[in-house]
């Protein structure tokens, strides 16, 4: 799997689990695809999600490691749906050119 479809994988997972399960935005980092500053959240490390993730728990964590690493996390913006790449001390989040 690639960078593109791993990003692909996630959105998907993301959208059809309704995740990030947690309720809490970053806010003063925007979404550079809409530009919303209020909608962007951290995905969650498929060790904290396997049961609501079930069948498609290898899926996720197989894409979260091509994208996650140890400078950087997956997010997804809550109003445009992209996945973004957060780096710490960031105000603008990054999308993924792998």
């Amino acid at each position: 799997m690639d960078g593109e479809k791993a990003v692909a994988t996630l959105k998907e997972i993301a959208l059809d689990k309704e995740l990030p399960h947690t309720e809490y935005a970053l806010f003063g980092v925007r979404c550079p695809y809409c530009g919303k500053m209020d909608r962007i959240r951290p995905l969650e490390h498929p060790d904290e999600i396997e049961e609501i993730l079930g069948e498609d728990l290898l899926r996720y964590r197989t894409a979260w490691g091509i994208l996650a690493r140890q400078d950087r996390e997956v997010g997804i913006c809550w109003f445009c749906r992209q996945v973004i790449k957060l780096e710490e001390d960031m105000t603008i989040a990054g999308p993924f050119e792998e």
